[in-house]
């Protein structure tokens, strides 16, 4: 329940943060609102993320508060020419906002699956770590996924994504077995 109330409330209330900020006469660079946006995105594109679900959302909800910033302001970049990326900037807003109000619901099963404890979970080496979890069941598909995270010793609340296997329940092409055996497998013949 945390993780929902976290990403519900940061997808409605970053927009009005954002218009809020819009509204103050002082002048603000719209690219420094983007930076925590674009390493947030490269972190998450890199496969990084941190251990503690709740900790993912608090980021994840502060990087979209500050692209709903850097939208906001683009109404007042300097060359017009930048007002234009205004449009299309404002698209991920508006779907924020459609998410966090009639697809509540959804958003719930999807915060209730994050947060749920993995299934199993095990040590493949000392900084390889294989969880399972099961995910859906909420009148759509179900499965369960397999993934090994590459800890670091030096940072242990920051984990990489290597892999990641899904089986899909009632799926009528079966991905082959998601167990960890499968998952370090896969992993080493991708990484040769």
């Amino acid at each position: 329940m945390p993780l929902f109330l976290v990403y519900w409330s940061g997808l409605l209330l970053a927009p009005a943060g954002g218009f809020v900020l819009w509204l103050r006469p002082r002048k603000q660079r719209w690219w420094v609102w983007a930076l925590p946006s674009l390493v947030v995105g490269a972190a998450i594109a890199g496969g990084l993320s941190l251990t503690a679900p709740l900790a993912n959302a608090l980021v994840l909800v502060l990087a979209y508060c500050s692209y709903c910033g850097m939208t906001a302001l683009l109404l007042r970049a300097r060359p017009y020419v930048l007002r234009f990326l205004f449009v299309i900037a404002i698209l991920p807003v508006i779907g924020g906002c459609l998410l966090a109000t009639v697809g509540a619901l959804g958003l719930g099963f999807i915060a209730a699956d994050e947060e749920a404890a993995p299934g199993t979970s095990q040590w493949i080496t000392p900084d390889i770590q294989c969880t399972g979890k099961q995910w859906g069941s909420a009148g759509s598909s179900a499965g369960y996924t397999v993934t090994l995270y590459q800890r670091y010793p030096v940072l242990p609340f920051l984990q990489r994504k290597l892999i990641s296997i899904s089986n899909v329940y009632g799926d009528v092409t079966p991905h082959p077995d998601a167990t960890c055996e499968n998952a370090l497998v896969q992993f080493k013949n991708k990484s040769r």
